[in-house]
């Protein structure tokens, strides 16, 4: 039997039922005309959930933190011309954290392009430096050889995006008019349609692949080596943080954590993980005093300019852990990489040195030096924020952590926020997910991310944002309000962002500085987030910004409570802190 269909609506639909097959649960569509096939193929597949946001560059920021939280591809749909391009600060954020998105942009036909055609644009591989790969689809066409050929390019897009590597993968899906379902353009046979369905074993992509001789190698080093560190950047660690954990105790290493991995929260967190490395690794005794042998680095780059110092000069045999095989190391000091993930790495190193006694009972000397002066740093950073008026920067984090329930989620904005976190967050045994755009650390998508995060999560999600992340992604609210989902934004407002307080030309040429780097932006921004249905308030005590977090932690809706700060003094109490430590580690050397 003979069916009257669309093409371009048949196209699209067997399209979507492929991914949905593959199992893509998540689609992000922004409105537009040209995408009309894409956008109501998706809307009639149950099993993928749609999400709608207006705003381009925030549905793929959105998309970003949902396939964070979630751990699977999300599909991210556009019309033609530059709402593509608005896609391109979150793809270039996935691309360098290696999160799945599968970017599916509509296209005008070649015939219209280059003749002046009214929003049409050379979307031809437009992403080509931050993707993993693109294909061009070309028109429609509903034959049996081009409809198997459409979904095994949806496999390899899936396959691309999260199996056999993890990043963006961009489809453009070029249509000629007309777009809607009922003008009917073709007539096929059913048995085209729904006779044709490939499924692939993909089992084997899963399977990770261990490089035995190279670990074998490494521990035929450690087992002689007792001065040695372990180092983990911002990452996913979720499914390794145990192995990593047990590879430390087993080697006696310390592990010195990011604050965006995530290490130092959480029953299994031990006195191994070293948390203040940042503060007393300023000491240049300390530093001049203990030189490691070998690092095993996981995890992109460290957060703390001082640890990235420390690894850069430190005269060790450096490893880097990577299962997509990717440098991630700065300063170009390390001697290899090692392909493998991090669980699988660990697991095979702590099998290879099984003849080693546990960690506590190797020449433990060199663990009790970072592990006394992580202690004698906590002691100082403790003291110093107790005695921080309100509202000292760095004094947020601890409150914030202390307040928030168990296993909650939470997005911690680039430039300072991270950094503070690095530097005075304190170790929690409640499990806490922290998330972060570190891959190339731009302030340009932090609410959108953060309420994508949330969006299909069962716990509370929280962001500690300052107010230029927050100015630069205000249209991200909205997504709240439309999707009815739940987040709390922690609003550090010193007017103009402090992390270029810390610049040399903060002092040397003010004027200069307060032109172009501070650049006050004097919003009020209560009516804005009213605006977006959203409540708000001006927290102005300690114990305010606690009862707040708490009292949220029960209830549903998109919150902001703003701490309004002075960048001046915060840069002020920093280095007096800083001071503090470092003295303290000197005198005891």
């Amino acid at each position: 039997m003979d069916n009257r269909v669309n093409r371009n609506y048949i196209w699209s639909q067997q399209f979507v039922q492929k991914l949905a097959e593959l199992g893509v649960k998540y689609v992000c569509i922004s409105p537009g005309s040209r995408n009309t096939p894409l956008n109501l193929a998706f809307h009639n597949e149950e099993r993928i959930k749609t999400f709608v946001n207006i705003d381009e560059r925030s549905s793929g920021f959105f998309a970003l933190g949902l396939a964070m939280e979630s751990d699977s591809p999300v599909a991210v749909v556009t019309t033609s011309g530059t709402a593509v391009a608005e896609l391109y600060p979150a793809i270039i954020e996935a691309y360098q954290q290696k999160v799945p998105l599968i970017i599916c942009t509509a296209d005008r036909p070649p015939e219209l392009k280059n003749c002046g055609a009214n929003q049409t644009i050379d979307q031809n591989n437009i992403f080509a430096n931050h993707i993993n790969w693109f294909y061009d689809l070309g028109l429609p066409e509903l034959n049996e050889v081009r409809l198997n050929h459409l979904r095994s390019i949806a496999e390899k897009a899936f396959i691309s995006s999260f199996l056999a590597n993890r990043g963006p993968v961009h489809l453009n899906f070029p249509f000629s008019k007309p777009l809607e379902p009922d003008s009917f353009t073709d007539t096929i046979q059913q048995k085209i349609i729904s006779g044709s369905q490939r499924f692939n074993d993909l089992s084997d992509l899963k399977e990770e692949h261990i490089p035995y001789r190279q670990i074998s190698n490494l521990a035929g080093n450690i087992i002689n080596i007792s001065e040695g560190i372990i180092i983990c950047g911002s990452g996913d660690y979720r499914n390794s943080k145990a192995d990593i954990i047990n590879l430390s105790l087993k080697l006696g290493y310390p592990i010195f954590s990011d604050a965006a991995s995530s290490l130092k929260f959480g029953n299994q967190a031990t006195e191994n993980i070293i948390i203040n490395h940042t503060a007393f690794l300023r000491s240049n005794k300390f530093r001049d005093s203990n030189h490691p042998k070998i690092i095993i680095h996981f995890g992109s780059a460290p957060t703390s300019k001082v640890m990235l110092d420390y690894f850069k000069h430190a005269e060790a045999d450096k490893y880097l852990v990577n299962k997509y095989d990717e440098w991630k190391d700065p300063s170009n000091t390390a001697k290899e990489i090692i392909k493998a993930g991090d669980k699988e790495f660990c697991k095979e190193l702590i099998k290879q040195i099984s003849c080693l006694p546990p960690g506590k009972e190797r020449k433990n000397d060199w663990l009790n030096l970072f592990i006394s002066a992580d202690i004698k740093s906590k002691k100082i950073i403790y003291r110093f924020l107790t005695r921080a008026k309100f509202p000292f920067e760095g004094s947020i984090y601890n409150y914030v952590l202390d307040a928030v329930p168990g296993n909650s989620n939470i997005m911690v904005s680039n430039s300072s926020p991270i950094r503070d976190l690095d530097s005075f967050s304190d170790r929690f045994k409640k499990n806490i997910n922290v998330f972060s755009n570190r891959g190339a650390s731009g302030i340009d998508g932090i609410i959108s991310t953060a309420i994508g995060i949330s969006a299909q999560s069962k716990t509370k999600t929280f962001l500690i944002t300052g107010d230029l992340a927050f100015y630069h992604d205000l249209n991200g609210l909205l997504a709240s309000s439309i999707h009815n989902i739940d987040l709390t934004i922690i609003l550090i407002n010193n007017n103009g962002g402090g992390l270029f307080e810390m610049l040399p030309i903060s002092s040397s040429n003010k004027k200069a500085f307060e032109k172009y780097f501070t650049t006050p932006h004097n919003l009020d921004f209560k009516p804005i987030v009213k605006g977006y249905k959203g409540k708000y308030k001006l927290i102005k005590s300690w114990d305010e910004l606690t009862k707040e977090l708490r009292r949220k932690s029960n209830l549903r809706n998109l919150t902001v409570l703003e701490i309004q700060t002075d960048s001046h003094k915060s840069k002020s109490q920093r280095l007096k802190c800083r001071a503090n430590v470092v003295k303290e580690i000197d005198n005891t050397l």
